[in-house]
């Protein structure tokens, strides 16, 4: 049985839609293709078994929300940047150095492990309609990605990658940015040199 993973996105962190897709890209091409994308929520064990069973990887779908950004999300007080992630036996790992992971929040948040040989841009992916019962912002769902049940859809915006090991984690040890560092990711410089903004995120 075939799997995807899918999952939603707009503003966060204070940060617009664009600046991450940018901020990302940049962290891609400094990864080798390798990409990591906070989520809310987890996906348990399930998605674990889909990409073992899939040979590896999953597609991954990620689609402009429908709905306006939040304020809380647009307009975020604090912004926290995720220092390390932790494995499935518990045991806490650095993030990859390349990686910047934020969040509004200093609660629980994962991060999809993504993986793209084609840079990150926002671009018109077809129609898709997700089934019914889904209703956390991302998803394991049951099916070819490009099969006809997920059509027609009302939403088209966004880009694809691939799942890859190892797959999802759950981030851990949260730290507030500073306002500087905030002003370092906003991107108004760009992202040209991403290691040496990278280096000034990191104690």
């Amino acid at each position: 049985m075939a799997y995807f993973v899918w999952t939603r996105m707009q503003d966060e962190a204070g940060q617009t839609l664009h600046t991450i897709i940018r901020r990302k890209e940049a962290e891609r091409a400094s990864g080798n293709g390798e990409f990591w994308w906070g989520i809310g929520n987890s996906l348990g064990a399930c998605v674990l078994s889909a990409a073992r069973e899939a040979g590896g990887s999953l597609p991954v779908l990620f689609s402009m929300m429908l709905s306006r950004p939040a304020k809380a999300d647009s307009h975020a007080e604090t912004v926290w940047l995720f220092d390390e992630w932790r494995d499935r036996d518990g045991h806490l790992h650095d993030m990859p150095p390349h990686v910047v992971c934020l969040s509004r929040s200093s609660s629980r948040r994962y991060a999809l492990v993504c993986r793209s040989a084609s840079p990150l841009t926002m671009s018109d992916h077809g129609a898709f309609s997700p089934p019914s019962k889904i209703r956390s912002t991302t998803a394991l769902v049951q099916g070819d990605l490009d099969g006809e049940q997920h059509f027609p859809g009302h939403y088209h915006w966004g880009f694809r990658a691939e799942l890859v090991e190892p797959w999802f984690v759950e981030m851990a040890r949260p730290r507030e940015l500073s306002r500087e560092q905030r002003e370092l990711l906003a991107g108004r410089s760009g992202f040209s040199d991403w290691s040496k903004i990278v280096g000034c995120l990191r104690p």
